[in-house]
Formats: C-alpha cells, structure tokens, sequence
C-alpha cells in the first residue's frame, strides 16, 4: 500500500488560532536568498512554541561555517524531545487540508504516511520525483534525519485523478475540524479535518485502484527530503532484521491532486550569459533537425538576443520541448562554457537577452493532462521544467510524526 494512515502529531494547542499560526513555518526551500524573511519567522513566535525551532533553513547551509550548521543540527534534534511533551497524538489517522492561497483559490490534499518501498529518486518506481534530484543536496538532510525523532513533512506528491474521486467525496461528508488559523506573513490560510475510519477506508480503496498502474505519485515539492527519508531507511535496513516494521520506512506527505484548480503550471524559461548568439544556435541546428512541414509534431521554440527574434521548429526524440532543450543547454554549456539562469517571467527573460553574449529561450512547459505521460516517457523532468504556485504557496510546516 503506497499510501496509509499514520499517527500525526500536533501541538496540544492545535484548536488555538494565535498558537497555531506562531507555530506553523513555511518550508525551508523557500526563500534561499532572503534572510529577511527568515529572521521574521524566528522572531515572530517569541517564546511560543514553533516549527522554526525544528527545521534547518536552507539559506543557512550557505552563510553558515559547518560549526555553525552542527550546532544548528543539535539544537533542531534536543528541541525536538522538549516539544514532543507538548504533543497531541491523532492515532491511525488521515487529516482532508484545505490551503487558501493568498490569491483566494483554494488547494485540498490529503495527510497520510508514503510507503518509502515504493519511492526511487533513481528508478521507475510507483512514487518518483518529478525533476532530477540533486544528489549533493541530500547528505545535509541525511545527517539532518538520522538525529531527529520527529519529522515535519514539506512533502507534497501529485496523482491523477482527472475526475477528482477522492476530492469531491470527502468535501461532501460531515468531517471535524482539526484546526483553522491563518498562516504567518500573509500567506493565505489553512484548516484541517479529521477523516474517520469509514472515509480512511474510502481513500485507502481508491489508491488501491489507480496502484493498478505502474507510475502512481509524483513528487511535486520537498523530493530532496524524501529522498533523505529513503537514505536514511536503507541505511536502517542494513542493521534492523525486521526493517519492515520499523517507523522509518514511511514519511508524512500530503498529497494533491494534479488536477486540482489551485495548481498553476507556470513555464521558468532558460537564458544563457557569456556565450555568442550565434554559435549557440548553430550547434543546436546541428544536435537537432529542422522541421519544415509537420510542425503539430514539431517541438516550438522561440530564440531572443539582442533585438533580434526567430521562431525555429525541431525535430527530437523526446515527448517534452523542455527536455530537448535542456539536454542541449547542459552539452553545450559542458562543452563550451556560460552561464545559464532559470527565469519566471517571459517578459523579463526577453529584456535580459539584450545584454551582450546573451539568449533567451522561449518554449511550452507540460501540461496537466500530459505530466505523468510526459515523465514516463522521457523519465524525470529537467530541473525548473514548471513552477508549480509561488514561494509564499508552498506547504507549511505543521503536523509531525516519530520515526524513532
């Protein structure tokens, strides 16, 4: 089963408003080059019990000395034996999260336990990452887990139910309100409902169905945190006879339908720095074929440098235009030298390319009803394919669970 119910901790003040937006924290990939917001977060709190407390920012692992980082890490693993006196426990349980976005749209998902038997950052399994995991990204959360007796989840994991089964049975049943708080820095609000034994069963019983596939979750945000979570099980298997038992071998998730109405596919697009215009596109004419005649089959894409535009048509093996593209920008990059950078905003990437030694790229990104194909026939996506809402979008920091 690649998706059950688990024991969930919550603060014990988890029905209290105040106290639950002090403790609640935005995930800690966010935010990577603003310190600002980070030391709001810790501050906001005061004294208040919060999530801050047991989580390692990630804008710290490039401005703090590796002394710094060990001292963090300690101070993250006793700070979470002092909270967990101050837990309530919901036993066996699922919880239905309803996010409200600060745009107002709304994004439901489900809070279980992922089987980590069925997770690979490396092969085809039933769970996979959605982009290319990057591998060096990893040992800091591993030595980050194997100390910790709690996890917090940031992890959120798509699958396909383009009639949204699950969704719109359990928004029509009469479920309890766990909590409902805003969340800190103007990032929307959240709220959560128990889901009892009949409805768990229900849930339970629809993934079984769509298991019927080989492919079954993705992971949308937090992959590098379960792909610690799959380390630092595999390295408990090595020495724990009935490792199939233990804690470990689960992570909290939530997850989301693709097709729920919140979720934004937005393309990041690829503009090169340092490099000549013209070289670059003539080695790419010489990796890929023109398409002259079928362009419905034809991968689109739009070139700006300087003043100069053009609009080219390619033939290529792959199902997605951005896996064309990116396997060419990382040979010539290789090969030749430059710099590459990821932007959101097509008017600002086109403004860019005027620079001297610069080009911009413009293509489509995968779409909701092709994603999973997208990914099964090409394998991950490449880094920054899509941007999937905004940073202040992102799942919070707020249920935990023991993995020791």
């Amino acid at each position: 089963m690649c998706f059950k119910e688990a024991d969930i901790l919550l603060p014990a003040d988890y029905n209290n408003p105040d106290f639950m937006e002090k403790w609640a924290v935005i995930a800690c990939d966010q935010y990577t080059s603003d310190v600002s917001y980070w030391n709001q977060a810790k501050d906001f709190p005061g004294n208040n019990m919060s999530a801050i407390n047991l989580i390692f920012p990630e804008i710290y692992l490039e401005c703090e000395s590796e002394n710094e980082q060990e001292q963090r890490m300690n101070h993250i693993a006793e700070n979470m034996k002092k909270y967990e006196r101050g837990f309530a426990c919901f036993g066996d349980a699922m919880f239905l999260i309803e996010r409200t976005l600060k745009n107002g749209a709304k994004r439901f998902g489900i809070i279980g336990a992922v089987d980590l038997e069925q997770y690979s950052y490396t092969q085809n399994f039933k769970i996979r990452p959605t982009e290319e995991t990057v591998i060096s990204r990893i040992p800091a959360r591993v030595k980050i887990r194997e100390n910790a007796s709690l996890e917090l989840p940031h992890v959120m994991i798509l699958y396909d139910d383009k009639r949204d089964i699950m969704i719109n049975y359990l928004k029509n049943q009469e479920l309890k309100i766990i909590y409902d708080f805003k969340l800190m820095q103007n990032a929307g609000k959240i709220k959560a409902y128990l889901l009892d034994e009949n409805n768990i069963n229900f849930v339970k019983s629809t993934v079984a169905e769509f298991e019927n596939q080989d492919f079954l979750f993705a992971v949308g945000d937090g992959n590098h945190s379960l792909a610690a979570a799959k380390e630092c099980y595999e390295n408990i298997k090595k020495n724990t006879p009935d490792y199939l038992n233990h804690p470990a071998r689960y992570a909290l998730a939530e997850i989301v339908n693709i097709y729920d109405e919140s979720l934004e596919f937005e393309p990041i697009y690829r503009i090169l720095f340092g490099v000549k215009p013209h070289d670059v596109i003539k080695k790419l004419y010489e990796k890929y074929e023109i398409e002259f005649f079928d362009f419905e089959k034809a991968h689109k894409f739009e070139l700006y440098y300087g003043d100069n535009y053009s609009v080219t048509h390619l033939k290529s093996k792959y199902n997605l235009e951005m896996k064309t593209l990116q396997v060419f920008l990382d040979e010539y990059l290789q090969k030749y030298g430059g710099r590459i950078d990821y932007i959101h905003g097509k008017r600002e990437v086109i403004e860019l390319a005027k620079n001297d030694g610069a080009i911009a790229f413009i293509c489509g990104t995968v779409s909701k009803s092709g994603f999973f194909n997208a990914i099964e026939k090409d394998g991950v996506l490449p880094r920054k394919t899509f941007s999937m809402g905004e940073a202040d979008d992102k799942r919070f920091y707020v249920e935990s669970r023991r993995i020791k």
